[in-house]
């Protein structure tokens, strides 16, 4: 496959509308670029606001959101929305909380980022609703949520619902409008 344009570590990456974006990391802390699998591509997209490495990425409703990280000297609890489709970046609300190495998954059209680092290992959990984009929310660590999940692997093909579970994160059992768990 197709080599990045620019050697990079420490980086984020996340998938929309089948492209994959290559985000920050050491050695091209502000950079975005695009990876198209059905043509074998990249292509530079427009650069990060605050250029940073060690941050996570998640995407909810074609938009990708990176969060955290360190740019250099500090932590930092940044939160910045890009949609690919304008190729425009967004500052959203701070993190309660500035860390790297930290991890983000998206749920429900929620986005969860748990732990990291800020000079000592985190148990923080905090979620973010890109729909009302106020504030990050802290959970309870090892609290029992209740939630709806299921798995889709490469194919497509989907796990049934599991209706329960004694994970530490969680969101409402429905799905936002226009989303689909």
């Amino acid at each position: 496959k197709a080599v990045m344009t620019t050697a990079r570590y420490d980086l984020a990456a996340a998938a929309v509308g089948g492209k994959i974006y290559a985000l920050g990391g050491g050695n091209g802390r502000n950079k975005n670029q695009e990876y198209d699998p059905a043509t074998n591509t990249w292509a530079t997209k427009a650069v990060m606001p605050m250029g940073r490495e060690s941050l996570a990425a998640s995407a909810v409703g074609g938009k990708i959101y990176v969060v955290g990280g360190e740019n250099g000297s500090n932590f930092v609890d940044t939160s910045d929305e890009y949609d690919p489709v304008a190729g425009t970046w967004a500052t959203k609300a701070a993190m309660t909380l500035s860390r790297n190495h930290l991890a983000a998954a998206a749920v429900g059209g929620r986005i969860y980022v748990v732990g990291g680092n800020n000079g000592g290992g985190l148990n923080k959990n905090e979620e973010y609703d890109p729909g009302v984009g106020e504030k990050f929310t802290g959970l309870t660590p090892n609290k029992s949520y209740p939630f709806q999940a299921k798995a889709r692997n490469a194919i497509g093909s989907e796990t049934a619902h599991i209706i329960s579970s004694t994970y530490t994160l969680a969101v409402a059992s429905f799905p936002l409008a226009g989303t689909s768990i």
